[in-house]
């Protein structure tokens, strides 16, 4: 009787090992499909009240739709580039339900760090003329960042958000 083939060829041909590359080439493939989706979706972040913003969500509901009555337009318009380290300047337009611009009203720009709660900031905007707003904002971390312009008249409150990319400076 001859004997048993030994070798690595005989090796990749067991029905054991095989099983065992595929399943270890299946969680990498699981792990690199995770960390995209990770990196490209929202960042999960938890705000500390959560549990108050739960308890008004019929208000925030309320808001939303007396946001929505007022008519107001709120364009938030970004400089060309945003680099790291230096003074970005945005300016924010509102008009109100007739088209007019919206005089007199308290502009806040939050920027919220995705990654890190320490970073975020806000700065208060400037009117520089009937309906235009500046706001000069320093970031100091590249990569994504998410602003929320939160503009307020007569008792009003009305939110504008939008995703920025810092580059290097």
């Amino acid at each position: 009787r001859p004997a048993p083939e030994r070798g690595p060829a005989r090796a990749w041909s067991n029905p054991w090992v095989l099983g065992w590359i595929g399943l270890v080439v299946t969680v990498l493939i699981a792990n690199a499909i995770m960390v995209v989706l990770a990196i490209s979706t929202a960042p999960g972040r938890v705000v500390e009240d959560y549990y108050e913003r739960g308890r008004n969500h019929a208000q925030a509901l309320a808001r939303q739709a007396s946001e929505a009555e007022l008519g107001w337009k709120i364009e938030l318009v970004a400089p060309e580039r945003v680099a790291l380290g230096l003074p970005s300047q945005w300016q924010v337009l509102a008009t109100d339900g007739q088209g007019l611009p919206l005089r007199a009203a308290e502009v806040q720009v939050h920027a919220y760090r995705p990654t890190d709660a320490r970073r975020d900031f806000s700065v208060q905007a400037l009117e520089v003329e009937a309906g235009r707003y500046r706001a000069e904002l320093h970031f100091e971390l590249r990569g994504i960042w998410d602003l929320v312009v939160e503009v307020r008249r007569e008792g009003h409150p009305y939110r504008l958000a939008r995703r920025v990319t810092v580059a290097d400076g």
